[in-house]
C-alpha cells in the first residue's frame, strides 16, 4: 500500500472514530450518563420507559464495541505506517 493510501485510511479511521464517539455520546448525554450499562440499569430500574430506552442502550453498546475495533484497526494502521 502506498503512503498515499495509508494516510487516506488513517484520515477515514479518525474520521469514523470521530462519528462514532459523537453518536455515542449523543445518546449517553440523553440520559444524562457517562456509561452505556446505565441505560440498562434505567430501563431494569423503570427510571426512564423501556422504548425507546432499551433500543438507545442496544444501539449505544453496538456503537461502543464498533468504536474499539475502530481504534483497534487505526492503531495496527499507524504502526505498519
Amino acid at each position: 500500500m502506498t503512503v498515499q493510501n495509508k494516510e487516506l485510511e488513517s484520515f477515514l479511521l479518525v474520521k469514523e472514530i470521530a462519528d462514532l464517539k459523537r453518536k455515542l455520546d449523543d445518546i449517553l448525554e440523553k440520559y444524562g450518563v457517562t456509561d452505556v450499562n446505565e441505560i440498562e440499569q434505567f430501563v431494569k430500574d423503570g427510571t426512564v420507559p423501556e422504548h425507546p430506552a432499551y433500543e438507545d442502550f442496544l444501539s449505544a453498546l453496538s456503537l461502543q464495541e464498533t468504536l474499539e475495533e475502530t481504534k483497534n484497526l487505526a492503531k495496527q494502521v499507524i504502526e505498519e505506517s
